[in-house]
C-alpha cells in the first residue's frame, strides 16, 4: 500500500489487502476522489456474455439535514443516491419520483453479527448478515475480514454484497430473472484509491 496524498491499494507483497487502521470501523470510506475499480461479468443463463470494468467514484458531496452525504458515479440506479458513513454503518439517501424530498435510512449495518436481519425501504427487501468475517479472492487479491450481506427484494432479485471495513465494496453480485432469462451480474474489486 502506498501512502502519499491518498491510499492506493490492491494488496501487499503476498497479494492480501491490508487491514484498516487499528480500532477503525468505517465500513465504506467516503471522501470525494475515492474510487473502486471493479471487474464486471454478466451471465445470461449461466453463460458469460459480457466482461468489462467499471468505476465507482465519489464525485459529489451535499449537505442534507445536518449531515454530509456523498454521491458516486453509478449507471445502475433508479433516482439520485447518496451515501453517508457513520459509526453504525452506511446510510443511504434516495431522491426519486416517489421520494422527491428524499428518503434516508441505515442501509448496511456495522458492526454486525451473522444472522442479523433488517428491512430496507429503499431496497424494498430484507437484508441478512451471512457472515461477519469472511474471506474472498478477487482480481485485487485475497481479502480477509469481509462482511457478507445478502438482500432479497420483493421481486425476487438477490444481491450478495461483501464489504471490507476501511476499503469498501469487494464483491457485489446480483441475481435475477427476466422472463425465461436468468441474469447474474458480478462486480469484483480490481483496484481502489482512498483520499
Amino acid at each position: 500500500m502506498i501512502v502519499l496524498i491518498g491510499l492506493v491499494g490492491c494488496g501487499d507483497d503476498d497479494g492480501a489487502i491490508p487491514a484498516g487502521p487499528s480500532g477503525s470501523s468505517n465500513l465504506w470510506p467516503m471522501e470525494e476522489g475515492n474510487y473502486w475499480d471493479l471487474v464486471v461479468e454478466v451471465y445470461f443463463n449461466n453463460v458469460l456474455t459480457l466482461r468489462d470494468t467499471s468505476r465507482l467514484e465519489v464525485d459529489t458531496a451535499i449537505t442534507f439535514g445536518t449531515d454530509r452525504w456523498f454521491g458516486m458515479t453509478d449507471d445502475d440506479r433508479d433516482g439520485v443516491v447518496f451515501y453517508r458513513p457513520g459509526p453504525d454503518g452506511v446510510h443511504k439517501l434516495l431522491f426519486n419520483r416517489e421520494h422527491p424530498a428524499g428518503l434516508a435510512e441505515l442501509w448496511l449495518r456495522h458492526p454486525v453479527t451473522a444472522g442479523e436481519r433488517w428491512h430496507s425501504q429503499i431496497e424494498d427487501g430484507t437484508f441478512m448478515v451471512v457472515s461477519a468475517d469472511t474471506s474472498v479472492t478477487v482480481p485485487c487479491g485475497a481479502v480477509d475480514g469481509c462482511i457478507h450481506y445478502n438482500v432479497e427484494d420483493v421481486d425476487g432479485e438477490i444481491k450478495d454484497i461483501c464489504m471490507k471495513p476501511d476499503v469498501g465494496p469487494v464483491v457485489i453480485i446480483r441475481v435475477g430473472v427476466e422472463g425465461s432469462l436468468s441474469i447474474r451480474t458480478e462486480h469484483t474489486l480490481l483496484d481502489y484509491h482512498l483520499e
